[in-house]
């Protein structure tokens, strides 16, 4: 359970050595932003010191903010909330006396608008019984502190519930305002030491990524450490490719693979379950009427478990090629002559092969479906591949890995929902959250130099993969699919797994109950290590763990093809997730495994708590 969740009486912040308090003031109206759903928010920058970017910092926790000047207020549809930032008292008067002119001019015009929020952070101290008159009545809030340093980083924070507030002043109750105290309830930033960790020991993770980048494990990366619900640590390296690549950002967006399982796919599944509309031991032909006898008798469990019998994946690539266009053998386990093209370390492909006509390079009147930047198929492609998947191979029940069985349960989430696992993720979890930058089919909504490319692939797409996803059967339906689809960033993924370490809330919205939570994060069976769709870390011994051993027996997560990591640990009240695109350019790059770099990191993580 995440600790500290209560009011504070005071709130205790390390900069520059000295204990700092944010204090609020409110009046009747005012609530705190909460559930994020297609909210609109505007940011005034009023201040004379622009040493901090305050729209950035508001932006980590909603990336749709925008710049806005106070005649904003007049429109017909006003923002939802509207924020000012201030370091001065004249600051304070000339947003207050814009705000008031316009919001006059909107009452003139006797239109009805939605009521705006107007909210003041503030850093500086008051004279006393300041406020009185319209000052401070232009605003619904009034977050304060007094730091000289870090100030708009802790306010932003303490105004979407990243820290927890004190009742401010009672001198200037005049204003229409009270003192008001508001609860933790989002992830806040802040140093390791505040949460009992070693900062120093946190540094480490600098020398093993400069490790990785240097013997050729992945370009670059991202990593994000949290605990007890502060990100402590959260840093990129390196470039987006080994030539030709821009510097890493924070906010740039990664193809997370199969780490889109568990939160992408998982969280969709758990709110169905959560209203009874999903039971684990049903049998999916309840849901799927299509499926022959044999199939429509698996569960909906096992499919969690990957305990179905279902194969780990159907052969895509082969799907797409045309068969007739060189002799067979179509592989080779080495290289040779004919076969140039290394697809997997130890498998090449035969030169020369072409793909069927129902692939074009770019879209047409059939070809409608997108598969990369320069490659489009037809609907009737698009059908055959799920027909195919549909009809995978049943073996023995045991386990085995499937992404077949995840795109089962994406059916029956969309038939139960009527809508597309992509929409179903979007207003379901994402919006509700403020998560902006984790989504499926990137490039609808963000510019490819915000997205980290991946393979460069030389067979299939034959160009570099930069915006679409790479895994070719998600690819193939369109971008969206159970296994994988998923592009976002360190910062957002860390949002639901503090969710889940908060059983189910997040922001003071609960989307998922406590209890199904609890069902879908622990192990099932004794010869089975993962959850219901979480991965765990390994029981058994000589069995081989995917974090470290460091990591407890409650702790749950996924890794993905890309490279990519996300873990939370409940005992220790610990998210570790690191981004990485290890397969640009060579998918068959094994290096980050091999060379142990993820584990390093995840160990080190663990190696600076200092505090239990």
């Amino acid at each position: 359970m995440l600790r500290g969740l209560l009011v504070a009486l005071a709130l205790l912040v390390a900069v520059g050595g000295k204990a700092q308090t944010i204090r609020l003031l409110a009046n009747e109206r005012y609530a705190p932003p909460s559930d994020l759903s297609d909210v609109e928010i505007g940011f005034f920058d009023a201040r004379k010191s622009k040493e901090e970017n305050a729209l950035d910092l508001v932006r980590r926790y909603y990336d749709h903010i925008a710049p806005a000047h106070p005649s904003v207020l007049a429109n017909k549809l006003p923002p939802h909330f509207f924020i000012v930032a201030a370091d001065d008292l004249d600051g304070i008067e000339q947003a207050a006396a814009e705000i008031d002119k316009h919001a006059r001019k909107k009452l003139k015009q006797k239109e009805l608008r939605r009521p705006t929020r107007r909210v003041l952070l503030f850093n500086g101290p008051l004279p006393d019984h300041y406020g009185s008159g319209l000052t401070l009545g232009a605003f619904d809030a009034f977050y304060r502190t007094d730091t000289a340093s870090h100030a708009f980083d802790l306010l932003s924070q303490a105004l979407f519930g990243g820290r927890p507030t004190i009742e401010g002043e009672k001198t200037i109750v005049d204003a229409g305002m009270r003192p008001m105290a508001q609860e933790k309830t989002r992830l806040g930033y802040g140093t390791p030491a505040e949460v009992g960790m070693d900062g120093a020991k946190l540094q480490k993770i600098d020398s093993v990524a400069a490790r990785m980048i240097s013997i050729g494990a992945a370009p670059g990366c991202c990593v994000l450490v949290a605990r007890r619900g502060m990100i402590v640590f959260e840093k990129a390296y390196g470039q987006t490719m080994y030539r030709g690549g821009q510097p890493v950002g924070t906010q740039m967006l990664y193809d997370i693979a199969s780490v889109s399982k568990a939160f992408g796919t998982l969280p969709v599944i758990m709110k169905l379950r959560a209203n009874g509309t999903l039971r684990p031991e049903a049998e999916i032909g309840n849901y799927l009427p299509e499926l022959d006898t044999l199939r429509s008798r698996l569960t909906v469990g096992e499919l969690l478990l990957h305990h179905s019998g279902l194969p780990a994946g159907i052969a895509a690539f082969m799907q797409c090629v045309d068969s007739q266009s060189v002799q067979p053998p179509f592989f080779s386990s080495r290289r040779r002559r004919g076969f140039s093209t290394q697809i997997e370390p130890r498998l090449w492909l035969r030169d020369g092969i072409r793909l069927k006509k129902a692939f074009a390079k770019s879209q047409t009147e059939t070809h409608t479906s997108e598969i990369s930047a320069q490659l489009w198929t037809t609907d009737s492609m698009r059908n055959v591949v799920e027909q195919s998947i549909l009809n995978a191979r049943l073996g023995r029940k045991r386990y085995l890995y499937s992404d077949v069985g995840f795109i089962y349960l994406q059916r029956i989430a969309e038939r139960l929902s009527d809508q597309s696992l992509d929409v179903l993720f979007a207003e379901q979890i994402a919006k509700p959250l403020g998560i902006c930058r984790l989504l499926y089919r990137p490039t609808t909504q963000y510019a490819q130099k915000q997205i980290v490319p991946t393979e460069n692939d030389r067979y299939f797409r034959r160009h570099q993969i930069w915006g679409t996803v790479h895994d070719q059967t998600a690819a193939l339906l369109g971008g969206v699919a159970g296994n994988a689809g998923l592009f976002g960033t360190a910062g957002e993924l860390a949002k639901i797994a503090q969710m889940y370490l908060n059983r189910g809330t997040y922001g003071g919205v609960r989307l998922i109950p406590g209890r199904v939570v609890d069902e879908f994060t622990r192990r099932h069976r004794d010869d089975n290590r993962r959850g219901f769709g979480f991965d765990k870390p390994e029981f058994r011994d000589g069995m081989t763990s995917p974090v470290t051993d460091r990591a407890s027996g409650e702790s749950f997560g996924h890794t993905g093809f890309s490279g990519c990591l996300a873990w939370a640990d409940p005992r220790n009240e610990l998210i570790f997730i690191f981004l990485s695109n290890r397969i640009c350019p060579d998918a068959h790059n094994q290096k980050l495994t091999k060379e142990d770099i993820r584990s390093s990191m995840h160990t080190i993580a663990y190696d600076a708590i200092v505090e239990e």
